[in-house]
């Protein structure tokens, strides 16, 4: 009998795939500077939506720089990996509100609620 590799993450269909187990616990052990690195590779992962380009940096300084910019990152990307799902025939949910709502309750679970529709998306 051959001995069949065991990979538990899906094959990258040029998404970015995160486990969101590994996500909460990064977050958690790096005391959210992780989110930082999620923000830069997202917003690069966004920009094949083709529609207008997004510095990844440029973002990510505005996200730590600018008070409330992240809400407005949020809104604009959530939006950005709608579109991205109905290019690639993939049924999405708008997680625009879901997220936005959660930022205001608690912050680290708008990570996630985007991470799981994006993992949707490298499936």
């Amino acid at each position: 009998m051959q001995n069949m590799p065991n990979n538990t993450a899906p094959a990258n269909n040029g998404g970015y795939y995160v486990d969101l187990v590994k996500l909460v616990i990064l977050c958690i052990v790096t005391c959210g500077i992780y989110e930082f690195y999620w923000i830069y590779k997202v917003t690069e992962f966004t920009n094949q939506d083709g529609a207008e380009y997004r510095n990844p940096t440029n973002k990510l300084l505005l996200c730590l720089f600018v008070p409330f910019y992240f809400l407005y990152w949020i809104y604009v990307t959530c939006k950005k990996i709608e579109t991205i799902s109905a290019q690639r025939g993939v049924p999405a949910n708008d997680v625009t509100v879901l997220a936005l709502v959660f930022y205001f309750v608690f912050s680290p679970v708008t990570v996630v609620v985007m991470q799981n529709s994006i993992n949707k998306l490298s499936q």
